[in-house]
């Protein structure tokens, strides 16, 4: 069994100067760290929505809380994750383009700022 951290520890290995094929799957998983982190914390049923788990997830977030306290805390967060899951769709699928070192860079201050926004939610709890 591996833990979610192990995502984001293997990630860590990998430096953002290496070859394109190796900060594509640093993207990776580094996204699939913060989904675990979400979903291990989220433990209502999922919305329903187009897309597979990633998206129902990421629109309970931003739909399933509203009359929550901290509502604005949880719908920035489902922001944040569509928008990681996007640069990992990029990624993951869009292996013709250039992935590029933005990319990364963007996807890192994304999931800092989303784990951040986790762990206030956790406190409030």
């Amino acid at each position: 069994m591996i833990l979610k951290d192990d995502f984001r520890k293997f990630a860590n290995l990998i430096n953002n100067e290496s070859e394109e094929f190796d900060i594509r799957n640093k993207a990776s998983r580094l996204y699939y760290y913060l989904f675990h982190s979400i979903r291990e914390f989220i433990d209502t049923p999922l919305y329903d929505a187009k897309g597979g788990t990633h998206a129902q997830l990421a629109n309970t977030l931003i739909q399933g809380y509203l009359s929550h306290p901290e509502k604005m805390k949880y719908i920035r967060l489902g922001v944040l994750m569509k928008t990681c899951l996007s640069i990992r769709c990029e990624a993951d699928y869009d292996i013709q383009d250039e992935f590029s070192i933005v990319s990364i860079e963007s996807l890192e201050d994304n999931i800092g700022d989303a784990i951040q926004i986790l762990d206030q939610l956790k406190a409030s709890a």
